[in-house]
């Protein structure tokens, strides 16, 4: 069954805020913090995004009934950078628990690391 027209509308913009949000981590990370991979994550996860959000905008359109190759290529795609984020995730989960490099136990002492002290920041929470 197809979405209907107010389904692909919130999709349509929780993926261009999703793209926004993406370019915004990227821009944060090179300028404020200067750690090109975690921008690079960022700027990726904005691209995706950006893809969601034309795909999207072209099946509303109907522009997907003259293009399915592409719309099936659009769709491996997908599953494959779903695939590599899944595997990623776990792989860092893997080091940090493998490294012992978890806050627990330490009483709010704030966090050390690339960034320095963020006590400050992380008292908030």
């Amino acid at each position: 069954m197809a979405p209907s027209r107010l389904q692909l509308g919130l999709r349509a913009a929780y993926s261009g805020l999703s793209s926004a949000a993406g370019f915004s981590i990227f821009l944060v990370w090179t300028v404020l913090y200067r750690q090109p991979g975690t921008a690079a994550m960022g700027g990726l996860a904005g691209v995706l995004a950006l893809w969601v959000l034309v795909t999207h905008v072209m099946y509303m359109q109907d522009y997907w009934r003259t293009w399915l190759k592409g719309l099936r290529g659009f769709f491996f795609v997908g599953v494959l950078f779903s695939a590599v984020s899944v595997a990623t995730f776990c792989t860092f989960l893997v080091l940090a628990v493998t490294r012992h490099q978890s806050e627990g136990g330490q009483g709010g002492k704030g966090v050390g690391g690339p960034m320095g002290d963020l006590g400050g920041f992380w008292s908030w929470f």
